[in-house]
């Protein structure tokens, strides 16, 4: 057990939240406005950060995680569910899913009557909502070394490294 744990508290844990809830903000129509919307959300974070400290300061022993990458929403309006809904279709970058059908691959979910790309290495996005593994990757990269304008306040490399 003590393997583990030396393990689990040199380990780096990312987590990525609020793609779902700024989709659902767009899909639903919400009459909220989007500043007070994201402002909800923070709060929200907010409190599910504070109830895992809580947990960690009151079970010490069973939580042995020490570092923690949280990554922010990427670029909703990249994604061909948001593309979709945009009436001119004009983008410096669009982006097509490789699975899925009708404009931009992106008015239904990937099937098995989908349209599927040959090549999905060529595509940032599988279907309408989700990035493909080349996505995954170059965001990784982009995160673990990449500049201040993308990783803030450090990258995850110095956060890996740090003792």
């Amino acid at each position: 057990m003590s393997e583990v744990k030396t393990m689990l508290s040199k380990s780096l844990f990312c987590s990525s939240v609020g793609s779902n809830d700024v989709f659902v903000y767009f899909l639903t129509n919400n009459t909220m406005p989007p500043e007070q919307y994201i402002n909800h959300l923070m709060h929200q974070y907010e409190g599910y950060i504070k109830v895992l400290q809580a947990f960690r300061e009151k079970h010490p022993i069973e939580l042995w995680a020490r570092k923690f990458g949280i990554i922010s929403v990427p670029p909703i309006g990249c994604y061909p569910v948001r593309r979709l809904h945009n009436a001119t279709g004009d983008f410096k970058y669009v982006e097509t899913a490789c699975c899925g059908a009708g404009r931009l691959n992106a008015e239904i979910l990937c099937n098995a009557t989908a349209n599927l790309c040959m090549n999905r290495k060529e595509y940032l996005f599988w279907d309408l909502y989700h990035e493909t593994q080349t996505a995954a990757q170059l965001a990784a990269v982009m995160l673990y070394d990449g500049p201040p304008s993308f990783v803030t306040p450090i990258t995850f490399r110095q956060l890996a490294e740090d003792n």
